[in-house]
């Protein structure tokens, strides 16, 4: 990684300077720098400097997967880190966090609105801003706790974006500094949420233990908030995770444990970063855990409804759920309603971008050409290409 660093930042940079200790682990082979990585070497190494990003695997830039099942058992076992007050530096005014927190709601929102390309020069620029507001300013614990809440928040939604983008690497970095920040804000809540953004990523990378390992360990350090908009989110990815690996007995189970919580939950609106987590939201991961499990019917049942819940709302889970139900209706042999849904996947494509679901899409690309000769199959097939293509040049 310290090599990486010092290509894209042109300056020299060791092992050391980043992770005194390590300068003497084995460096692994050269590493391709992705044009993300181009835009992110640089708070990677401030989020490096700073204490948030712990070393992981001889200081590799690359998706190490046994880095995150090590933080969450480190998130689980330990203590929250007991902030102090800062003296030195000029000392920062408490609306400049409340500024920062509603920042990264409009950054969401953002994202909801134009995807992750749009977004992360943004969020980066203000994660960058807001870590130097943390070394250079003195406040007392309160509002530490709050700056600190703000950089975990940031952090994960840079690490969310960078997922979406399909730079799993750099996620995984990101998600490791927002769950020590979210440890040093002693957020529980939060900790949970980014674990369990990690377990996702295994989901959508195919490695179903793994994801079982972060997510049940993020179900396990937040018992005591059974009640809670968060633990309905957790289990409906529990869920998910059961479900890949074809548990059908434990994925229901662990689907009727979200509704309980959701249904029973204390905190109506949730924090605020789970803003999106609503019935459909739920609904449509029930759904695509059903169809992970090969229960087609009981799944297009659950996406049909989570659709029509959601509205005009979440463009890019719309998508989703339109390329899940395409998935099903090819695979039995409805062409034509797998035509209908894929068209108005491809609109939505072209409305925001999503690098899952222009992985649907190909996928879905190829199914249809197994049916050549069919106006629908052909149209759909096109549609796609052009779409494709619109995004892979945007």
């Amino acid at each position: 990684m310290a090599d990486i660093l010092a290509r894209e930042l042109n300056e020299p940079i060791s092992v050391h300077s980043i992770w005194p200790g390590r300068g003497t682990a084995a460096t692994p082979g050269p590493a391709k720098a992705s044009p993300s990585l181009m835009k992110t070497a640089k708070i990677l190494h401030d989020l490096s400097t700073a204490g948030y990003l712990i070393p992981t695997s001889g200081g590799r830039c690359e998706f190490v997967e046994a880095d995150t099942a090590i933080a969450a058992l480190d998130w689980l076992n330990r203590s929250e880190a007991h902030l102090q007050s800062k003296t030195g530096g000029e000392d920062l005014d408490p609306q400049v966090i409340d500024i920062l927190s509603d920042r990264v709601d409009t950054l969401r929102h953002l994202d909801d609105l134009h995807g992750a390309s749009f977004v992360l020069g943004l969020a980066l620029q203000d994660l960058r801003w807001t870590l130097l507001r943390a070394q250079t300013s003195a406040y007392g614990r309160e509002d530490g706790i709050r700056l600190h809440r703000v950089i975990s928040e940031l952090t994960q939604l840079v690490g969310w974006l960078a997922l979406d983008g399909g730079d799993y690497a750099q996620a995984q970095f990101f998600f490791l500094a927002a769950l020590r920040a979210a440890r040093i804000a002693e957020d529980r809540l939060l900790g949970a949420y980014i674990l369990s953004c990690m377990g996702y990523q295994s989901v959508w990378t195919g490695n179903a233990e793994h994801a079982m390992r972060l997510l049940q360990t993020a179900c396990i350090g937040t018992s005591e908030c059974s009640r809670s908009t968060v633990r309905a989110l957790l289990f409906s990815r529990l869920a998910r995770g059961h479900a890949l690996l074809g548990d059908g007995r434990a994925c229901e189970k662990a689907i009727a444990s979200s509704e309980q919580a959701w249904g029973n939950r204390e905190d109506l609106a949730g924090p605020r970063w789970c803003y999106w987590v609503d019935s459909a939201a739920l609904l449509g991961d029930a759904g695509r855990a059903k169809l992970d499990l090969g229960q087609r019917r009981a799944a297009e049942t659950d996406l049909e409804r989570a659709l029509r819940m959601l509205g005009d709302s979440q463009t890019r889970n719309r998508s989703l759920h339109l390329t899940s139900l395409a998935e099903i209706r090819i695979a039995s042999g409805d062409v034509d309603g797998a035509a209908a849904v894929v068209l108005d996947a491809v609109a939505l494509l072209d409305r925001i971008d999503s690098v899952r679901t222009r992985c649907r899409l190909q996928r879905l690309e190829v199914a249809f050409t197994r049916h050549r000769g069919y106006a629908v199959a052909e149209e759909a097939t096109e549609a796609i290409g052009s779409s494709l293509t619109r995004a892979g040049s945007g």
